[in-house]
């Protein structure tokens, strides 16, 4: 399904996150597993270069981090995923996050039910889509997994090194 490159992948795109935020708090995991693994899904109007101002600013990117977090997150996790990647927005890319009214037209239930879901390597890098998408379930878990694991790493190792100090 699939292989260790899109965990190495992961934690190679949540570095950056970790080191500006330390560490990511249990309830912001969930946003953080959503937009991270959309960073696999190309849409039209991204920038081609600037991972934080298509995150951050690109409507059907944007879009999709929203519906993704309906699907897969409660509703405190959302307010702090999403005070979290409004923060990383304005300090990676000088950018707030497009607010969720603006495009809340696309995300009614029926909105979201009608969106296709997507597998990690589904859609080709260099395609780029004209609608947004959905995370699948599987998808989704893995991204959410493996930031778990390498929170727990990081926190192991991080303890090593204290322990080495003292």
């Amino acid at each position: 399904m699939y292989g260790w490159w899109h965990s190495l992948a992961v934690v190679t795109l949540l570095a950056p996150t970790v080191y500006t935020a330390n560490i990511i708090p249990k309830n912001e995991r969930c946003v953080t597993a959503v937009y991270t693994a959309l960073n696999y899904v190309s849409f039209i109007g991204e920038p081609k270069a600037g991972l934080w101002l298509a995150r951050c600013q690109n409507s059907l990117k944007v879009t999709s981090i929203y519906a993704g977090a309906e699907i897969y997150c409660d509703e405190k996790e959302r307010a702090a995923g999403f005070a979290q990647l409004n923060t990383l927005c304005q300090e990676s890319a000088n950018v707030g996050l497009i607010p969720r009214q603006n495009v809340a037209e696309n995300l009614t239930k029926e909105s979201i039910e009608q969106m296709r879901r997507v597998e990690f390597g589904e859609v080709p890098r260099n395609g780029q889509l004209d609608y947004p998408v959905l995370l699948s379930t599987a998808y989704y878990n893995r991204t959410f997994r493996t930031i778990v694991g390498f929170l727990r790493t990081l926190a192991q190792t991080q303890q090593g090194c204290e322990k080495k100090e003292s």
